[in-house]
């Protein structure tokens, strides 16, 4: 148990936005809990995710290899599941010449958390054991548990934000990655708000956020901090290292410009673009909390409820976006700028508009409000309108579809089907742009297989690039642990439609039913009192993902089936029928004729 850390001095206040409504529930999985498990294949959402060799009697190209255990996205679509499953606050984070992927972090609203999974993506896929990542999830520090933010260079020059909390403690640790191994660089500062953190990779991959006394009270004053994060020791301009002022977020440049803004009787914004002197300029903001978007050091603007002006010199000058969402009565939540200098906007409510360069201001809707995102979405990274800068907007519908724009519509595009559903759809939640033709997209959704007990909640990251194999998150360890994420990555194959010729029921992980004398007695009394099921079975032990598993050959995807709903609802497990051979199997041959 950590120490309580809330006379640790001053406090970490990683300073962010703060959404203009509190967070609302979470979308509901998109699956009927009563709802009994369909009996037979539903081919159309299982078509994408095994049409093209998810398993060794699927058929796969010639120049794709059939994978015996495994399983390979399609080849048709727009976007491609790289990693799926019960990843437990499943993010992706775009750093300097890398996108990481993270699950299993403490951080967040659901009650599901651990020690973190770390991957980086690679063009074919996930890379999981990249040395550049390895010790942050070995479990040695406790502090590497609660991920929150992730950033810098890699892959020498990283940094990571962890906050755990406790009944009887509350720390923020600074973590980087500078000398070829992880090191926690600023240790045990009382945590801010979450909704504030927004640490900032600054000139010379320097970290810049502020501190605050107290235990996370802005109120309590706040000063600008930087810390190294490999080159040299960063030097904040001495007019912006203050203390003792109501400082609520920081925006910082590689460039080297610095904006803070200040809350007061009216919201000020310091800022230095010359390393030696402020410059202070003022907006009224009346009862709402401003926000300040740094687009580049030409393009600052603050908003404050459906206000929005733009900065010019030292005073903020009123901009027709601002108008028109006043208009509206619709607070500003995102902005951006795309390269012909049009400003994109989305508005609480979920409408878009575009102030253009030469003029006016258009609605440029998807026709169905944007997700803003709610609940445990609400915390996670990527944006509901991303691809703007690039002029390759992408965005996220409430129904949970994915649209693009094509300079003058917008159009949905195709979602895969889940590899390990029986017939759930995706549902994106956020989109994080990083190149054109390379977009990545949060999406979940809700599963309910054969024999469950309940439901259970998935996250999936798609991608535009095709992955040569579809990673599956471990799931956590048993029901004795609710609380608990899982660990790391495995190959599995999709699940199993009627076409399959090599059909394979996963009974259960090695936090299952046990082994008694080499023997599973409660399997096997269960399908000795049901002959119609069959007579003869081979049981096959064996390991994927690091993890042991026990599974039977079946005849059909049929019979799989209700040999599942048997096991499921008198042992409690989460069987799965899928399409492959299981890898080095150790057998036992069940007769009971």
């Amino acid at each position: 148990m950590r120490m309580n850390r809330k006379v640790a001095g001053a406090a970490v206040l990683i300073a962010a936005c703060k959404t203009a409504t509190a967070p609302e529930a979470a979308r509901a999985p998109t699956v009927d809990a009563s709802a009994p498990a369909p009996a037979v294949s539903n081919a159309k959402a299982t078509a994408s995710a095994t049409s093209t060799a998810a398993a060794t009697s699927s058929g796969a190209p010639a120049s794709e290899p059939a994978l015996a255990w495994g399983a390979r996205p399609s080849r048709d679509g727009a976007l491609f599941p790289v990693a799926d499953g019960m990843c437990i606050h499943m993010e992706s984070w775009a750093v300097d010449n890398a996108v990481l992927l993270t699950y299993g972090s403490g951080a967040g609203p659901w009650t599901r958390g651990g020690r973190v999974s770390i991957a980086r993506f690679s063009p074919s896929g996930l890379d999981v054991g990249d040395a550049a990542l390895a010790g942050f999830d070995d479990g040695k520090d406790p502090r590497f548990t609660a991920l929150q933010r992730v950033g810098g260079t890699y892959p020498s020059r990283l940094w990571a934000i962890s906050e755990q909390s406790g009944r009887m403690y509350n720390a923020v640790d600074v973590l980087t990655r500078t000398d070829g191994s992880w090191k926690v660089a600023l240790p045990g500062m009382a945590p801010a708000p979450r909704n504030r953190w927004s640490p900032q990779t600054w000139k010379d991959g320097a970290l810049v956020f502020l501190e605050a006394s107290g235990q996370g009270d802005v109120r309590d004053g706040t000063m600008l901090r930087a810390i190294a994060v490999g080159g040299s020791a960063p030097k904040l301009p001495t007019a912006l290292a203050y203390p003792g002022t109501n400082a609520r977020i920081v925006r910082a440049l590689p460039t080297g410009e610095v904006f803070v803004l200040i809350a007061g009787k009216a919201t000020t914004v310091r800022y230095t673009l010359d390393g030696t002197k402020t410059v202070d300029a003022t907006m009224a903001t009346g009862d709402f909390e401003a926000n300040l978007h740094v687009l580049a050091a030409d393009a600052v603007y603050l908003s404050a409820g459906p206000a929005l002006r733009r900065l010019d010199g030292t005073a903020f000058r009123d901009t027709a976006l601002g108008t028109a969402a006043t208009a509206k009565n619709a607070a500003i939540r995102e902005l951006s700028r795309d390269p012909e200098g049009n400003l994109w906007a989305v508005l609480e409510g979920g409408g878009i508009l575009v102030e253009k360069k030469s003029g006016g201001v258009e609605d440029r809707g998807l026709g169905e409000p944007v997700f803003l995102g709610a609940g445990a979405v609400g915390y996670l990274t990527g944006r509901s309108l991303a691809g703007v800068e690039g002029g390759d907007p992408w965005a996220v519908g409430k129904s949970g579809k994915v649209y693009r724009y094509d300079g003058t519509k917008w159009t949905p595009v195709e979602m895969p089907a889940p590899p390990w559903s029986m017939g759930a759809k995706y549902n994106a939640v956020r989109v994080l742009w990083t190149g054109k033709n390379d977009v990545f997209v949060n999406a979940e959704y809700g599963e309910k297989g054969a024999g469950w007990k309940t439901p259970e909640r998935y996250r999936a990251v798609l991608r535009s690039v095709r992955p040569s194999e579809v990673l599956r998150c471990n799931e956590p360890l048993g029901e004795a642990a609710p609380a608990s994420s899982g660990r790391g990555f495995r190959s599995w194959p999709p699940l199993a439609t009627d076409a399959c010729t090599t059909p394979f029921l996963v009974v259960f992980g090695e936090d299952g039913t046990k082994k008694v004398n080499g023997k599973y007695p409660r399997i096997e009394a269960q399908l000795k009192a049901h002959p119609e099921l069959g007579t003869r079975f081979t049981a096959m032990d064996f390991t994927s993902g690091g993890r042991k598993w026990m599974g039977l050959p079946v005849k059909s995807r049929a019979d799989g089936l209700k040999i599942a709903e048997l096991l499921g609802n008198k042992l409690g497990e989460r069987p799965e029928v899928v399409c492959g051979t299981p890898p080095s199997p150790e057998t036992h041959e069940w007769s009971y004729e």
